[in-house]
């Protein structure tokens, strides 16, 4: 390694390096050293300690040089036996000596107050790969098609992350993203070596597209519970340029996220997890989850398996998609459960739904921009979420905090997922939670001011996030029924309702229910037509009789415990009967149901020795005034 990582123009660089030999002793190395792609200059290495006859470590020191400047270095060891070795190696099939250690002397005073993440190449080489990551070369209007190349270019990386330089040589870089890649800045995928890995990782990308809310994004997906790539916001340098300029979209800063193949399987504890990518390759070819045959070809098109390549397995897949649209409705909760983890799956769909997310992805009802893994433990499929740089209102396509949050039912296969009767609620329950937890506002506000403390994005920006968040909120407490309630216009006269006409019969009866638990709802122990997607019921009651009528209605949920309870009395009038033939009540006298209404105009008197009887419901008119006994 060299030390210090970044020297000023004002210091030597020192060289460490570790040789084996069978005879350490008479081994004899030199170091060639290059400026800016100048002719190589060659320093002796010493030995600094000889650990062992095999073993030892030696130096060499390279002088100050020029701010800017770009120093490459080999090393060449030669044994007494004319055994000659060279790291870094030469390149195939030239064999030439162009793949070398790198370092780039930088007088810029470091703050480092956020991750930065320096890739170093040679003067020529970055220019040759900004060439081909510019959108339109100058005086062009067209496209420069280079930019869909994945064409590598050697450099060398060097982070600090967590108060600690990590150096690390011979890494490749490239151009990456779908629709981003004509964005500019562009995003860089860094690929380093298999035996000197990052940070546990083969694989890094950094990603330019507001990376402020790719970040926010994915800490928020783990706050709530979902499993998601991590991402940190850090300041990409390409030599000594600083790639993001400190304005909208980027402020500064990129984010630096973990790419989700084997290592990723790893780092997260996910055992032999079968990863994949589902993306959209037109309007009408995506990874919407629909059965394509039992041929793995077809699926080739829409989906990438990121582990497991050399098993080139993809039965638990494809049975996946049979589940999701082969099952038949009488077996369908059954199958799919098998398949998926049912709370995580909604969840996801959830959390998209509050986020408003404007990318064309599953939870906006386009098989595009997720990934999903199965467990090795309990066979389950689970969502990740991927590329949100476009949510809470703010990214490249603005959202009405205001807009329906059944978007994702869009797609054939999230549709029947969301819609079906004992899931709907679970998806509802999830939005409610969201709005009066994580996403709250008294929880989100001091969220985002730890998630983006270490970044520039301005106070007004941070403001507006909040905004969306609380109006998005609102809006989903505001629209989800949480109670029982029935829609009825009738007039109302002591809390009875009085029937308009002496038909008998009644409108359609409709209402809503709790969205978040309701199973079903029952009129008078008759189950009402229940739509759990509106939360709303409906029900024809039985034809009115005369006199008083008692509607009892109840929500239940799946465990088919009683929710909440309503009673709806309701008065049909009665055809008018002549009035009672004496006001005066002597002996034994009985009022029915059959003499309703019994009309009062007067005085009734009930002499001391008399027993006047009044059976349920027998109705009473005295005037105006309907009376109930």
């Amino acid at each position: 390694l060299h030390s210090p990582p970044l020297p000023r123009s004002d210091q030597k660089v020192n060289i460490h390096f570790e040789i084996h030999d069978e005879s350490i002793s008479n081994v004899q190395a030199e170091l060639y050293y290059s400026i800016n792609e100048e002719p190589f200059i060659s320093v002796a290495l010493t030995p600094i300690t000889l650990s062992s006859d095999t073993q030892g470590l030696f130096q060499a020191i390279i002088p100050e040089q020029s701010n800017h400047a770009v120093v490459e270095f080999y090393i060449q060891a030669n044994d007494s036996l004319g055994a000659v070795a060279k790291w870094p190696r030469p390149t195939l099939p030239e064999n030439e000596q162009d793949a070398n250690a790198m370092y780039q002397v930088d007088d810029r005073s470091r703050t480092l107050d956020s991750p930065e993440y320096r890739i170093i190449m040679q003067p020529s080489e970055r220019q040759r790969f900004l060439d081909v990551v510019i959108p339109r070369l100058p005086g062009q209007t067209v496209l420069n098609q280079k930019i869909f190349s994945d064409g590598r270019f050697h450099a060398t990386f060097i982070s600090h992350f967590d108060g600690q330089y990590r150096i690390r040589y011979q890494t490749e870089v490239r151009n990456r993203g779908n629709g981003s890649r004509q964005k500019n800045p562009n995003n860089f995928r860094i690929d380093f070596s298999s035996d000197d890995l990052w940070r546990q990782a083969e694989k890094l990308n950094l990603n330019a597209q507001f990376p402020w809310l790719q970040t926010l994004g994915v800490a928020l997906s783990r706050q709530i519970g979902l499993l998601a790539a991590p991402s940190r916001l850090g300041r990409v340098y390409m030599n000594e340029i600083l790639r993001a300029q400190n304005s909208f979209p980027t402020y500064e800063m990129y984010a630096a996220n973990d790419v989700m193949n084997s290592d990723f399987a790893a780092r997260q504890s996910l055992g032999n997890a079968n990863i994949y990518r589902g993306i959209r390759v037109s309007r009408t070819e995506e990874a919407d989850l629909r059965y394509l045959g039992d041929d793995p070809e077809p699926y080739r098109r829409f989906y990438f398996k990121e582990t497991n390549k050399i098993e080139d397995d993809w039965t638990d897949l494809i049975a996946l998609t049979r589940a999701f649209t082969e099952s038949s409705d009488e077996v369908f909760e059954q199958e799919i459960i098998k398949w998926i983890d049912l709370p995580q799956w909604l969840r996801f769909l959830a959390a998209d739904s509050f986020y408003a997310n404007q990318e064309t992805a599953l939870g906006s009802g386009y098989g595009d921009d997720y990934y999903l893994y199965r467990s090795d433990t309990d066979g389950l499929f689970r969502l990740i979420p991927y590329d949100q740089d476009t949510i809470l209102g703010q990214g490249d396509t603005s959202a009405n905090p205001r807009q329906d949050f059944w978007t994702a039912t869009r797609g054939p296969v999230t549709k029947r997922l969301m819609t079906w009767p004992s899931f709907a609620p679970l998806y509802y329950s999830n939005l409610v939670q969201l709005a009066t937890g994580p996403l709250s506002e008294a929880k989100f506000k001091p969220f985002l001011k730890r998630t983006l403390s270490t970044s520039n994005v301005p106070e007004t920006r941070k403001e507006q996030l909040l905004t969306f968040a609380r109006d998005r909120g609102n809006f989903i407490l505001e629209t989800v029924p949480r109670r029982l309630a029935a829609d009825i216009s009738l007039r109302q006269a002591n809390g009875v309702y009085l029937a308009a006409s002496p038909t008998g019969s009644l409108p359609i009866l409709t209402g809503i229910s709790d969205a978040t638990r309701t199973a079903l709802v029952t009129v008078n122990g008759q189950n009402a037509n229940w739509n759990p997607v509106s939360a709303r019921w409906a029900h024809i009651p039985d034809p009115l009789k005369p006199g008083n009528n008692r509607l009892n209605i109840q929500a239940i949920d799946a465990k088919d415990a009683i929710i909440e309870e309503l009673t709806l009395d309701i008065y049909l009038p009665i055809e008018s009967k002549a009035p009672l033939p004496t006001n005066l009540i002597e002996g034994e006298t009985r009022w029915t149901l059959d003499q309703s209404p019994i009309m009062i105009d007067d005085t009734v008197i009930v002499s001391q020795s008399a027993v006047l009887t009044t059976v349920s419901y027998t109705h009473l008119r005295a005037h105006e005034t309907v009376l109930d006994l």
